[in-house]
């Protein structure tokens, strides 16, 4: 079989068998078993990380002295999968992989294969380590836990990318932010229910509702400067059972998104001021909470350079499209590291498939499998020093 066809294969056993966050215990006994099956990885190479997550290190001669990581997510998303046709879909009820996950596990392994049929090549006193990191999708996130849990020992740079439904073949990524900080909000404003004849009587918290969602689309254009980039989302109104009663309580929900934390800043002020005023101008009371999402995903320049430089050499490079307005918890890794998150378009001309995340009808692209590959084959031998493979054998070798 080749290299490409035991990769499909892989791909699509973990589609069919997705798990939540922290739960991938399957996921994680998958990917060992092809990793010392197809690899042929020692089995001292591995360790458990964050519970259900692996770090697995593969090493040059001697004692290494340079690291250089890879990271890739393994989780699926709590929802249902609506491709009918497909004859690998979720086996699981309300879990799929409708963000690409088992495309980017599946790559991570392509690239330990690879990279031990040419081990001999590898330098003097160097390790590559590959991170497959538990639940990325639910905050706070398996970032946190696999860097307490030591997956950043040693490492000197780290690199991951994400599928996106981009034109497939091409490679988008920049310097500095390419995808936002995160925050939620919850409101509860506490007003005075009545009678639905008689609203005179009342302090009705679904007008006050009303008007807390229109005033807070001024804060992106009346208090951040045009060259800031931000996004106010109100995503969720709740109040009432009955269609004769006004009620005592109506709530809000919805999301922050910015790059910058001085814009997060202002934003969330402003947004405590619109709704407390608005509140208290008709009478009213509320309540507001916050959660944290993830940072800004913030790619470091010279690592950046050196991925667009690859890039260029063995497909389209574009900058369109980014940043992105989503969040992604690879954050925490570059705030602890250099290195470059960037993304591979899935996309093809009249593509029947969907390839838009978290959609119910989406699907990974099996033909982004050998340039994703490719990628963390190119950053590894250029930021090691070596060639293992020139293009022509890693084309033979991938029969793609």
């Amino acid at each position: 079989m080749d290299l490409f066809s035991l990769l499909k294969g892989l791909r699509h056993h973990l589609h069919a068998y997705p798990e939540l966050g922290f739960q991938e215990v399957q996921t994680q006994a998958a990917l060992r078993s092809a990793l010392e099956q197809h690899a042929h990885i020692p089995p001292a190479n591995f360790r458990s990380c964050a519970s259900t997550g692996l770090v697995v290190d593969i090493d040059g001669p001697g004692c290494p002295t340079r690291c250089i990581a890879f990271r890739s997510d393994m989780d699926a998303l709590p929802m249902t999968e609506c491709n009918a046709k497909l004859t690998y879909k979720s086996t699981e009820a309300a879990v799929a992989h409708m963000c690409g996950h088992d495309g980017h596990m599946t790559t991570l392994v392509g690239f330990a294969i690879v990279l031990m049929q040419k081990r001999e090549l590898l330098p003097k006193n160097t390790r590559i380590r590959l991170l497959f990191q538990p639940s990325e999708e639910e905050n706070p996130g398996g970032a946190i836990a696999m860097i307490k849990d030591g997956c950043l020992e040693g490492v000197d740079e780290v690199y991951g990318y994400h599928n996106y439904g981009f034109p497939l073949g091409q490679v988008h990524v920049l310097p500095g932010a390419v995808m936002a900080h995160e925050q939620e909000f919850n409101v509860v404003i506490h007003g005075h229910g009545g009678h639905g004849s008689a609203p005179q009587n009342c302090k009705d918290p679904i007008v006050i509702a009303a008007q807390i969602v229109n005033a807070v689309q001024t804060i992106i254009s009346r208090s951040l400067s045009p060259y800031d980039t931000a996004v106010v989302s109100i995503t969720q109104i709740h109040a009432g059972q009955v269609n004769n009663v006004i009620p005592s309580t109506a709530t809000l929900g919805g999301t922050m998104r910015d790059y910058d934390p001085k814009a997060a800043l202002t934003i969330r002020k402003q947004f405590e001021a619109i709704v407390n005023g608005v509140c208290t101008m008709n009478g009213a009371t509320c309540t507001i909470s916050f959660t944290e999402g993830y940072p800004a995903v913030v790619n470091s320049v010279k690592e950046t350079e050196i991925v667009q430089e690859i890039a260029k050499s063995c497909c389209t490079l574009s900058t369109d499209g980014l940043p992105l307005m989503a969040s992604e918890d690879m954050s925490y890794y570059l705030q602890e590291r250099p290195g470059c998150f960037y993304f591979l378009g899935t996309k093809e001309p009249n593509d029947p498939q969907v390839r838009d995340l978290h959609s119910d009808q989406y699907d990974f692209n099996d033909k982004a499998l050998p340039l994703g590959v490719k990628m963390f084959l190119k950053i590894a031998q250029h930021r090691l020093g070596c060639t293992l493979y020139t293009d022509n054998e890693f084309d033979k070798m991938l029969h793609a």
